[in-house]
C-alpha cells in the first residue's frame, strides 16, 4: 500500500478508517431495525433527526466551506441510510437458496 493520497485526496489510513466506521454504522442501524422490528420507521426517524434541509439556509452565490461540509455530510447520511434500507429489504426477502436452486 502506498503512503500517498487515494483518489479523493485522503491518505489511505484515514480513508480506511472512515470506510470501516461507515460499514459498522450501516450494520448497527440495520441490526437495530431488525431487532426492534421497526425497519423503515427507524431509518425514517434517523433521517428526520440528521441532515441538512434545503429550505433552512441559503448558501448564497458561493457557499462557504462550512456549508459545503454540511452538504457533504447530508449526502453521506442519505447514502448510508439508503444502504441500510437495502440491507433491511434484502433481509425481508425470502431466500431463493433452496436445495433445488443451489448449483
Amino acid at each position: 500500500m502506498t503512503a500517498g493520497p487515494t483518489g479523493n485526496g485522503w491518505p489511505p489510513d484515514i480513508e480506511g478508517a472512515i470506510t470501516a466506521h461507515r460499514k459498522i454504522l450501516q450494520v448497527l442501524v440495520a441490526l437495530m431495525a431488525e431487532h426492534t422490528g421497526r425497519g423503515a420507521d427507524l431509518v425514517g426517524e434517523i433521517e428526520q433527526h440528521l441532515g441538512y434541509q434545503d429550505h433552512q439556509e441559503d448558501p448564497g452565490v458561493e457557499p462557504d466551506a462550512a456549508f459545503a461540509v454540511e452538504r457533504a455530510a447530508d449526502g453521506e447520511v442519505h447514502r448510508l441510510l439508503r444502504t441500510v434500507r437495502d440491507m433491511i429489504a434484502a433481509a425481508d426477502r425470502p431466500s431463493n437458496d433452496t436445495p433445488s436452486s443451489v448449483a
